[in-house]
Order: structure tokens, then C-alpha cells, then sequence
């Protein structure tokens, strides 16, 4: 079989923490496009595993607050992100 380096897919290793929780260390998650197909099945594999306060994660933001991640193809591996429901409070 050959295969060419563009035919290959590569997952993502970001590092997501919870909106509001300084104490909160973060945990790393890895995004493979078939495992993973959309930003919703993200942010569900999310709430299930961070167990937020807040409820659901419905967002995420890049560590600084800057980005706003609208679709998979916006997470940068080994980035940080920032997962929250309704209201973004940036890290003091």
C-alpha cells in the first residue's frame, strides 16, 4: 500500500481548562477527525469528562481569550483552550 503524507490525517493534542476554576490544572485532549467529526461531538466529549460546575460547555476560547473556536479546523495542536457555557470570564 502507499500512501502519501497528505493522505494522512493528524489528530490534535490541546489542553483544555474550565471557565472559572483557578485551581483547575487542566487535562489533555486529543482530536482525531475520525473520532471526533464535529466542534458539538467535541464539546459533548467535554462536558462528560471535565464535569464542569457550570453545566455543559457549550464554548471554547483560546487561553488568552482572543479566539473563539467555531469549527475543529480552528484548534491549533498543542494549544490551550478554554471551555465555558454561556459567560467567558478571563483568568485574573
Amino acid at each position: 500500500m502507499n500512501h502519501n503524507r497528505k493522505d494522512l490525517v493528524l489528530a490534535k493534542k490541546v489542553h483544555v481548562y474550565i471557565n472559572g476554576d483557578k485551581f483547575f490544572t487542566g487535562r489533555v485532549f486529543v482530536v482525531h477527525p475520525k473520532t471526533t467529526r464535529t466542534l458539538d461531538a467535541f464539546l459533548i466529549q467535554l462536558t462528560d469528562s471535565l464535569k464542569p460546575v457550570f453545566g455543559a460547555v457549550r464554548h471554547l476560547k483560546s487561553a488568552d481569550g482572543a479566539v473563539e473556536v467555531k469549527s475543529l479546523d480552528d484548534l491549533v495542536s498543542g494549544a490551550s483552550y478554554v471551555g465555558y457555557g454561556q459567560k467567558y470570564q478571563p483568568f485574573e
